[in-house]
């Protein structure tokens, strides 16, 4: 145990400290010493080392070196102690709890005199001393070979970029890339150190550099943004591991103000601030003129993501009009392999009402450009009341399969539901059947799949009549080769083919079957020449033939069989036909979906159209379709918080654009 003093007062006036066998007085925790240490008291050199009491000149005697006294030693400066003391304290913290718990004559000991040449640090230690040595020796050990190991790596990556010309030649190492000549100069340099034998000297130089050398974090940065970027694009990335990156389309006011907000509410709530997000907005003109505009809009748009959580990138984009800078960026937005796979824009507001055309053209460009691109495509309705930050209490997100796969469907409302503002909501999965398909095999295998997939969620199968959901088999034909083709380029195995989705349903659909009996009594007879292409829209023709037929006979002739139907299609009983659709349906089902009140949910839609074309009668039977569709959906999700629909592509021929009715 080191011995422990206390000064007392002597008869000649001085005080001199003098050993006490009382252990306890010297390390113990008081208030007292904590105040008593925060603020300086050292003392003049030459002058005892004594508490609470007034110190006197030291006389020749006391420098005897038989008598136990602790003298003041001018043996630093602040430059040294910073240097020393600085770059070895990573808490602060440390120097107030030695201030409260030891006592301030010792703290002043710097030889440690009064503790027979032990570490304080040490003292304290349990079960023994040993255990701060030891300790220090090995994380000194440690230091030591990582700069052994850094330092010439580092030294020679310098070199080799040529920022110090003369340290060029120590940029050549053997052929496995070891810095033979680096770790030469390093051990120099290093040898030095020792011979100078006084750390206390080498600490100033090592952490006090007077040198600046500019941002080096931002430069180191970018390097390793760089090698992430080339490494990115050297592969596609996984089918299994597809997320939404967003491109963002935003409409700006006349104040170059974000129109809708809550688009950017959506994605942060489908984003999470993890991946890819690039906010876009166009102006219309041209760069020389609308610079000042295009930099405004730029900082209004980075104020709305920062309102809105929104992490991600910003780019504004000039062009002389507004559909050719929607295409740039489509086209060109991200770097690399940073690209966006999936686009979000806003359904168009009051297109009906509006008088300038390219409302909804513009719209149904993008949707082309969008598909022509390969990339997903949200269209999100009633996108103002959507919900900012604030917590559903409860509700429900509906998916609506129609058409196409159900695999981003599916992940939408899993990343949703990730977020805190739908995590209380359920979610319900309603697929389409018709009358003769085995419905509840499909509901059993729909839940099957959904438990291995842990997603909770409802199954609801809707039953639909042949004549009402005719086109939808049409569409289902048109897809089923492009599935295949596109199952056969993801190299999957037959297995796993058959977990996906579409594949499940497929089972269970009767009308399926009887396409693929038409497929193999077509295939027999078409001609060897015949494209893919024609083999797809021949097979989609015998569905809708049949489809059709049964549809005039259940309107026409209730007793009549499919084999005696017989309609022959004029151009007047196509107009005729198109005419009485409309004033039916058209003006109640599809007037009701565009004027939903508040309270009725919001859609997200993927590329959504019914269109019509004079020449070809099958797009009236579209329409008719989509309009009992509609009526479903309105009569199943009314009261969800969020629908999900999923539909056919826009239409091929761009002289029918006219006749496009958005549903």
């Amino acid at each position: 145990m080191p011995t422990n003093f206390t000064v007392v007062p002597v008869d000649d006036g001085r005080t001199l400290p003098q050993e006490d066998s009382n252990d306890d007085n010297v390390l113990r925790e008081d208030d007292e010493d904590l105040a008593e240490n925060m603020w300086s008291s050292y003392g003049s050199a030459g002058e005892l080392v004594e508490k609470k009491m007034e110190s006197v000149a030291a006389s020749e005697l006391t420098h005897d070196p038989s008598l136990p006294y602790v003298l003041n030693n001018m043996a630093t400066f602040f430059t040294l102690l910073v240097g020393i003391y600085f770059p070895s304290v990573t808490d602060l913290s440390c120097v107030v709890l030695f201030g409260a718990c030891i006592e301030g004559v010792v703290l002043r000991d710097k030889f440690g005199d009064s503790v027979k040449k032990n570490l304080v640090i040490g003292t304290l230690s349990w079960p023994s001393p040993w255990v701060i040595v030891i300790g220090s020796f090995f994380s000194c050990c440690g230091a030591g070979l990582q700069s052994l190991t850094g330092a010439p790596r580092l030294l020679q990556a310098i070199a080799r970029d040529g920022i110090v010309p003369f340290l060029e030649v120590f940029g050549h190492g053997k052929a496995n890339g070891e810095p033979t000549w680096a770790l030469l100069l390093t051990a120099g340099i290093c040898e030095i150190g020792i011979l100078i034998a006084s750390l206390d000297a080498v600490a100033p130089i090592l952490s006090i550099a007077e040198k600046e050398w500019g941002d080096g974090i931002r430069g180191l940065s970018l390097n390793a943004a760089r090698y992430a970027l080339i490494r990115l694009e050297e592969a596609p990335p996984h089918t299994k591991n597809w997320r939404p990156q967003l491109l963002v389309l935003l409409n700006l006011d006349p104040e170059l103000k974000v129109k809708h907000p809550r688009l950017l509410s959506l994605t942060t709530q489908l984003k999470a601030g993890k991946g890819l997000t690039i906010v876009g907005s166009v102006l219309e003109g041209t760069y020389l003129t609308k610079d000042a505009e295009a930099k405004k809009a730029e900082q209004n748009i980075k104020i709305a993501m920062t309102a809105e959580k929104t992490k991600g990138f910003c780019h504004v984009v000039v062009t002389s009009n507004l559909r050719d800078g929607i295409s740039h960026l489509i086209q060109a937005a991200g770097l690399g392999g940073m690209k966006h796979n999936t686009v979000l824009m806003a359904w168009p507001s009051s297109w009906k009402q509006s008088n300038d055309p390219l409302s909804w053209k513009n719209f149904i460009e993008t949707v082309r450009e969008t598909t022509s691109a390969h990339q997903a495509l949200l269209v999100a309705k009633n996108v103002d009341n959507f919900p900012q930050q604030e917590r559903l209490r409860e509700g429900t997100i509906d998916v609506w399969w129609v058409v196409h796969d159900g695999g981003m469907l599916m992940l939408l409302p899993f990343l949703l539901r990730q977020h805190k503002v739908w995590r209380k909501c359920k979610m319900r999965i309603f697929t389409v059947a018709q009358l003769d398909d085995n419905s509840i095999q499909m509901k059993k295998d729909l839940q099957m799949f959904l438990y291995h997939l842990r997603l909770d969620a409802e199954v609801e199968v809707v039953e639909m009549h042949d004549s009402d959901i005719s086109a939808f088999t049409y569409e289902k034909t048109l897809v089923m080769e492009q599935r295949s083709q596109m199952l056969k380029q993801m190299h999957l195995s037959r297995t796993e083919r058959e977990r996906e989705i579409q594949s499940i349903t497929d089972e269970s659909r009767s009308s399926i079957r009887r396409k693929n009996h038409a497929r193999a009594q077509s295939s027999g007879s078409s001609n060897q020449g015949a494209t893919l292409e024609d083999e797809m829209e021949n097979e989609a023709q015998l569905i809708h033939d049949k489809n059709t037929a049964s549809h005039a006979a259940n309107n026409d002739k209730p007793d009549a069989t499919p084999d005696r139907v017989h309609m022959t299609w004029t151009k007047e009983k196509f107009i005729g036909e198109r005419n009485r659709i409309r004033e039916q349906n058209t003006n109640m089902a599809v007037r009701d979906i565009f004027n939903m009140k508040p309270y009725l949910p919001s859609y997200i839609y993927s590329y959504i159209f019914t269109f019509l074309e004079n020449s070809n009668q099958s797009n009236v039977r579209r329409m008719h379709t989509a309009v009992k569709l509609n009526e479903v959906v309105l009569n199943k999700s009314q009261d969800a918080q969020l629908v999900l629909l999923n539909m056919p592509g826009p239409p091929r021929n761009r002289q029918g654009d006219e006749n496009c009715i958005l549903t």
